[in-house]
């Protein structure tokens, strides 16, 4: 199964990629939900995501999707399309969580 968790604004306002973490905001429990709720599943995230936390997530295992054809980061798999994700989702039967940034989310779950 194929969930996203993100936070809005009430304006659909979901990152900011000018604040240090690409958050908008810092709420404390909210970054607890957040934690709690990706632990221990398959995180998928976009490489500016991976960037800004600089380092494969705990006790789950994360997926980077990218572009660059080329980008190795140990501890990390790799992906380079919307494809690869629903192949992932296909041959888990562990829900995979999508977990930013906003460019993925808006190919994977368009209005």
């Amino acid at each position: 199964m194929l969930t996203m968790i993100l936070a809005m604004d009430q304006n659909k306002l979901i990152g900011d990629s000018k604040s240090k973490n690409g958050l908008p905001w810092h709420y404390s429990e909210d970054l607890k939900y957040y934690q709690e709720k990706k632990k221990k599943k398959k995180n998928i995230m976009g490489r500016i995501t991976y960037d800004q936390i600089g380092y494969p997530l705990p006790h789950r295992e994360t997926y980077v999707l990218t572009r660059n054809s080329e980008l190795l980061i140990p501890g990390v798999t790799v992906i380079h399309s919307v494809a690869d994700i629903y192949q992932l989702e296909q041959a888990s039967d562990d829900e995979i969580m999508v977990v930013g940034g906003v460019d993925i989310f808006d190919l994977l779950f368009k209005d």
